[in-house]
């Protein structure tokens, strides 16, 4: 087999088209589009087209989806002081999902073969085409290092169709009979993903009864010195503004205050005076002695909880490598600095007569922060690691995932983005059969 065919233009061409059809939908949230109808064509050619591209198409598609969708990863190196570690991080994630991708679509075409050998050439398209819309389904539950940002369900988020695993089913297999017999027909099988379900995603920070701030710090000025007095009095003003629109509680964004707050006295004395007139959620690092965590606090009558991050960021809290592999990575990007330590369990906070569950960042989106199903959830987030890029409009619409996949409330309070309120909206009536008079 020559190499060559692996880098036709055809075969090129082929991967990069999927993989700008697997993008758009992420890309209309920037320039403020949401249009259900190219987001439903742009997300059933993504997988249409993986149904019947080559092995090396799935090759460049994964190669183009991790640039697509991750770019944004490399941002944070230059923000550590390492710009010339931007590119070489960027084509790290384009290959490892191009390994992805290839390795997928290799046992599929693999199994095929198998099975055209034993019961006949005819087997084999339907074979392929069927275990590619398995690798589809999976790429769900596959996560390169624990990193679990690729769903392709978000396509759907604001199209007609539904993003559960039934919905998400029903597209594949729809798309998979069309693939194999050509007959519309086989198309009505898509009436089976509509969703009678949408989200409404409100930015500002009046939430009801809650006040969700937005901070806008540098991280090249979140960690000096010299600024945390600065910061401080921005969270002080905040809580204020929040008591003088007479809001049951105030949110501020994930490291609104940039210390470890249970062990500054002075801080936490002011915020406890604070918290006598309302509620506050503030996140903040926390120090044992012997471990560091990313943490979040709640004030409440003069006395406080932590909530403690359950999920940690591959890489960025968490190196997923082998220990004296990770320490080594740690050395050299992260000026040796330790991992943080993971709680082993969510949190949740009551305000007023409510429960809040709350995640940090990153786990905002992860399934364990879901899996008692939640009726609202408090996210706060530092996006600054990762300005300017595309990653808050991922991140929404991540959230959005969840809050339709849940049918949960989400409150977003975040540093260098919006912040945002999401609730889930049913978009037809229900139909009952009787009526009570």
């Amino acid at each position: 087999m020559k190499i060559s065919r692996y880098f036709s233009t055809y075969i090129l061409t082929e991967g990069l088209s999927a993989s700008i059809a697997g993008s758009i939908p992420i890309y209309l949230l920037p320039i403020g589009v949401e249009s259900a109808t190219l987001t439903s064509a742009s997300a059933l050619f993504f997988i249409y087209t993986l149904l019947k591209i080559s092995v090396a198409g799935w090759f460049f598609c994964g190669f183009f989806i991790g640039i697509f969708w991750f770019w944004w990863i490399g941002v944070s190196f230059l923000h550590y002081g390492q710009p010339w570690l931007l590119i070489p991080a960027i084509l790290a994630v384009a290959l490892s999902y191009a390994a992805l991708f290839s390795i997928l679509a290799a046992i599929a075409s693999y199994t095929a073969r198998r099975v055209a050998a034993l019961g006949g050439a005819p087997l084999r398209p339907g074979v392929e085409t069927l275990m590619r819309g398995v690798a589809i389904y999976l790429f769900s539950y596959i996560h390169p290092f624990g990193f679990d940002w690729f769903r392709p369900q978000i396509l759907f988020v604001h199209s007609f169709f539904g993003v559960s695993n039934l919905h998400f089913a029903s597209i594949i297999v729809a798309l998979a009979l069309f693939r194999l017999t050509g007959r519309y027909g086989y198309l009505l099988l898509l009436t089976a993903a509509l969703s009678v379900y949408g989200v409404e995603t409100s930015y500002g920070a009046d939430a009801g009864d809650i006040y969700l701030a937005s901070t806008n710090v540098s991280v090249e000025r979140k960690w000096k010195r010299e600024e945390l007095a600065g910061q401080i009095r921005e969270v002080l003003q905040a809580i204020d503004t929040a008591v003088r629109m007479k809001k049951r509680a105030v949110v501020l964004p994930e490291s609104a205050l940039p210390l470890f707050l249970n062990r500054e006295k002075i801080v936490l004395d002011i915020l406890r005076q604070h918290s006598e007139n309302i509620d506050i959620v503030v996140g903040a690092l926390y120090s044992s002695g012997k471990e560091n965590r990313n943490s979040a606090y709640l004030f409440h009558k003069g006395r406080y909880v932590v909530a403690h991050k359950v999920v940690l960021v591959p890489f960025g809290e968490s190196n997923p490598l082998p220990g004296w592999l990770g320490g080594i990575l740690n050395d050299i990007f992260f000026d040796g600095a330790p991992d943080y330590e993971a709680a082993t369990k969510s949190t949740d906070f009551r305000i007023g007569s409510k429960l809040y569950r709350i995640a940090i960042c990153y786990e905002g989106t992860s399934d364990e922060i879901y899996e008692d199903s939640p009726e609202r959830v408090i996210v706060i987030s530092n996006n600054g690691w990762f300005h300017p890029s595309i990653e808050p409009q991922l991140q929404r619409l991540l959230m959005e995932y969840r809050v339709l996949l849940e049918g949960v409330s989400i409150y977003h309070s975040a540093n260098m983005s919006r912040s945002f309120t999401i609730k889930r909206l049913r978009l037809l009536p229900s139909l009952k059969l009787f009526k009570k008079r």
